[in-house]
Parts: C-alpha cells; sequence; structure tokens
C-alpha cells in the first residue's frame, strides 16, 4: 500500500530486456526499491507490481500523486449456494 512517505513515480519503458513482463513504450507506476531500481506496477499499488527491474530501462520518470479518483476494486463472484437433496436408501 502507498504510504504519504513513499513515492510514487510513473515512467515510461524504453528496453524491457529479456524480460516478457514489460513493453517498450509503455508508462508504468514505479516504486523505489534502493537507489538504482524499481518495483514496477500497471496499477498505482506498489502490492501489484510485476517485479523489480533497474532504472537503466525507464525514461521520463517523473513523480505523480494518487488520484482520489484511483480505488483498487476488487470484483469477486460470489456463487451461487447449490440446493441439495439427501436421498437415504435405507
Amino acid at each position: 500500500m502507498t504510504t504519504t512517505t513513499e513515492k510514487m513515480l510513473k515512467g515510461e519503458c524504453i528496453n524491457p530486456g529479456a524480460v516478457d513482463v514489460l513493453t517498450e513504450g509503455t508508462s508504468y507506476y514505479l516504486f523505489p526499491a534502493g537507489p538504482s531500481y524499481f518495483y514496477v506496477s500497471k496499477f498505482p499499488n506498489k502490492n501489484s507490481h510485476r517485479g523489480c527491474f533497474e532504472r537503466k530501462l525507464f525514461t521520463n520518470i517523473r513523480e505523480v500523486n494518487p488520484s482520489p479518483e484511483v480505488k483498487a476494486t476488487i470484483i469477486e463472484e460470489t456463487p451461487q449456494e447449490e440446493a441439495f437433496e439427501q436421498l437415504s436408501l435405507f
């Protein structure tokens, strides 16, 4: 979860390297993980990151403030309870 002391950045991937989870030219949310690494996420939530990647893979890095309209929504479908009857053969 992003707290007020954590920075949330946004940057564009310039070189995904040999990984399949990043796409060149796509903007990602970046969360600092030391001086030269970021946790990278498509969503403004550090806990939904795709991994930890080097800073040199990103450009146009800027700080962003989380918008109050951005809310994590979890959609869970509640399965319908089936009605069963017990039959006894004895």
